[in-house]
């Protein structure tokens, strides 16, 4: 099933109102013997559905669309507290036939749960099935060496193994320099707001403003990718721009010893963002963002190589040798062909079918459908 296809079938993959699940589920007995996956967004299922489909290819698979994160937590609630009652009527209820899937954020705690009271304070085994992601969100499972390997062997068809190495190693610097970046700006904007990851999120700063929207600021990021600098000014009013009113006027109002030691702060906490592991920093960094440098830097590559790989089969294709001319010149028929596009429209589709499924994913689907094929003897 394509993209596409998933966005358009309404019926499939659809948005809804939290007070009118229960009803729909107890009215629709074709729903309870379903698989009904609950998400936060349409996008969730390109990614979930391919692992999903592996343990649960004999049943029908339903997919709702919640909208937002509050409203997976809300239907969640709703079916805990109506489960007792629908079991003690004999009606089809199986919390192991029904997984809510919300990305981790910010807002989720592994150590103390949903920020929901309610929730927070019941056992943990109750929501067995609930997956959460490890990372920021399930993009970042797809922005890895594995993927890169993939698209650029599929498109260039590498098979020296220096070559692949030494793109990979490129790969993997230039992403450092990116989370690098990242972790700047997020450094400034704890320090400047005194505050934790979370009071961040709430000021609606950098969930919504940081990223994507401003041609000013991806340029800066490319330019800081190539070229390994800090210009903390440059950052800094980049990072001004995020601000309420009030904040700006703060920030402007700083006298020179003020800036001096908030540089010297923001330099400290980035020092120690930079010491995270690469999983532990990939719950920082916002799965889109993962997406937006694996395509610059896709790109990046493969422009170089498609020019360098065209130029050598052109001269190659001029040649007097007859079967040397011929195999250059349908190697150039080949890299067109293999020639793979990559961009914001296709990345999520192409790169989900590229990587082994993560193993908390694994054991989350395992755990329910074995408990499932045991409650409904399948």
């Amino acid at each position: 099933m394509s993209m596409l296809d998933i966005l358009k079938r309404k019926s499939y993959s659809e948005q809804l109102d939290p007070a009118a699940v229960l009803t729909r589920y107890s009215n629709d007995t074709s729903l309870h013997s379903c698989v009904n996956v609950f998400t936060e967004g349409p996008t969730d299922e390109i990614f979930y559905n391919r692992f999903i489909v592996k343990y649960y290819e004999a049943k029908k698979i339903k997919y709702w669309v919640c909208g937002k994160k509050e409203n997976v937590q809300e239907v969640l609630l709703m079916f805990k507290n109506q489960s007792d009652q629908w079991q003690s009527t004999r009606r089809r209820y199986n919390k192991n036939n029904l997984l809510f899937i919300l990305d981790r954020d910010f807002v989720f705690d592994h150590e103390k749960g949903f920020d929901n009271e309610q929730l927070r304070n019941d056992k943990a085994d109750t929501y067995e099935n609930v997956f959460n992601t490890s990372l920021h969100s399930f993009e970042n499972y797809l922005v890895n060496e594995e993927t890169f390997r993939f698209l650029i062997t599929k498109a260039f068809n590498i098979s020296d193994t220096d070559s692949i190495l030494e793109l990979e190693n490129q790969f993997k610097n230039q992403y450092k320099c990116f989370v690098a970046f990242h972790l700047f700006c997020y450094a400034w904007l704890e320090v400047f707001l005194n505050g934790q990851p979370r009071n961040i999120l709430e000021k609606g700063i950098y969930e919504n403003s940081l990223f994507f929207n401003s041609n000013l600021e991806l340029e800066m990021k490319a330019q800081f990718i190539k070229n390994k600098s800090i210009d903390f000014n440059a950052i800094s009013n980049l990072l001004i721009d995020c601000l309420k009113s009030n904040e700006k006027r703060t920030f402007r109002q700083f006298s020179q010893s003020q800036r001096i030691e908030f540089e010297k702060r923001v330099n400290k906490r980035h020092a120690e963002f930079l010491k995270l592991s690469e999983e532990q920093t990939k719950k920082f960094i916002r799965g889109k963002d993962d997406i937006w440098f694996f395509i610059w830097f896709y790109n990046h590559i493969k422009k170089r190589l498609y020019k360098d790989f065209l130029a050598k089969y052109r001269i190659d294709s001029l040649s007097t040798d007859l079967p040397k001319k011929r195999k250059a010149i349908r190697n150039i028929k080949l890299l067109r062909e293999r020639y793979i596009s990559l961009d914001g429209k296709n990345a999520l589709y192409i790169l989900t079918h590229q990587i082994s499924i993560p193993k908390e994913l694994e054991k989350f689907l395992e755990e329910n459908f074995n408990k499932l094929k045991v409650k409904n003897n399948l």
